[in-house]
């Protein structure tokens, strides 16, 4: 990988003179302003030039920039704008996002998939949404092991599976509207929904599926309960924002996630925190806010290493400790 590196050594002096209107190095796509010959552009959050400070390894004297003998480490460190799509790359965070389906014993699938979704109760609706949702695990296996006429056949077992689950949560959201378990139901909706999107790949019912889960999704995150249903919402509407490339909204995202996996109060907040900080780290880079971008990816490794050797553990600290070695010990 190639990553086009610009180093620059802020004096201590300079740093405190800088905060706090000066925010970062400006990046090629801000500001437009000129400094003098030999200086370097600071920019504020908003991308205004801020002011010109001399390049590393200089200091101010009678307005003119001199070489400074006292030592100095470096502060601030500019990468190009592939960084961030290089830190993208090596992040495979899927199983939070689409967790494995749930496996059911044969005879208790069959049992729960009997029942009336007017008549049945909270607990059954659940059960009976869970069921389906094991068959059609088992006949996407099925599929992809299978050849030929057993594979259509294992395919078409799927989707009805698929179809038959979001009956079932959509009669529990429809019939429960107080419950206790709403958030998650209407995550667990999400999910279904969202797979039954990528099955059908392109037809007629796949950006209304996206749609729908994305409305499911962000009425989780809205109530802000700070359950693991919220944490869940917040980071899958996350990685949207990261498919479509909409950082702003990528980064209050991973915020929210990092706010209620803080919490700790599930397994799987660890492995949250991890790849939510190496998201905010990415979004970060992506939007040129380098002051903000090193304690996330510091906090990705670190809070990766806690949780090893869980997968999304391992990819979110390996992929942040790979940039912080590309970039900034250059």
């Amino acid at each position: 990988m190639r990553v086009a590196v610009l180093a620059l050594v802020l004096t201590a002096s300079t740093l405190a003179h800088a905060a706090p209107k000066a925010d970062h190095v400006c990046a090629p796509n801000e500001s437009k302003a000129t400094c003098p010959l030999g200086r370097v552009r600071m920019c504020a959050k908003d991308g205004a030039l801020a002011e010109c400070v001399c390049p590393p390894g200089q200091a101010v004297s009678k307005g003119a920039c001199v070489d400074d003998a006292a030592p100095f480490a470096a502060q601030c460190v500019v990468p190009d704008a592939t960084i961030g799509k290089a830190l993208g790359v090596q992040l495979e965070l899927g199983t939070l996002e689409v967790p494995p389906l749930t496996t059911l014993e044969q005879a208790d699938a069959s049992t729960a998939t009997s029942i009336n979704l007017t008549t049945a109760t909270d607990a059954q609706l659940i059960r009976a949404a869970e069921a389906w949702e094991s068959i059609e695990g088992a006949s996407a296996y099925g599929a992809n092991a299978g050849l030929g006429a057993k594979s259509k056949s294992k395919l078409a077992a799927r989707d009805q599976a698929v179809e038959k689950a979001i009956g079932a949560r959509r009669a529990f959201l429809a019939r429960f509207a107080g419950h206790a378990r709403l958030d998650e139901q209407r995550v667990a909706l999400a999910r279904a929904l969202l797979r039954r999107a990528a099955y059908a790949g392109v037809g007629k019912t796949v950006d209304p599926d996206r749609k729908a889960a994305r409305g499911l999704l962000e009425q989780v995150v809205a109530a802000a309960t700070g359950s693991r249903a919220c944490r869940d919402a917040a980071f899958m509407l996350g990685e949207q924002a990261v498919r479509d490339r909409e950082w702003p909204l990528a980064i209050a995202h991973e915020e929210r996630v990092l706010k209620w996996a803080a919490l700790k109060a599930n397994a799987d907040d660890h492995a949250f925190l991890a790849a939510a900080s190496a998201r905010l780290a990415q979004a970060r880079l992506e939007t040129a806010d380098l002051a903000r971008a090193r304690p996330a990816l510091d906090d990705a490794v670190t809070v990766g290493l806690s949780c090893a050797p869980r997968a999304e553990c391992v990819t979110a600290s390996s992929a942040a400790r790979g940039v912080l070695a590309a970039v900034w010990a250059a």
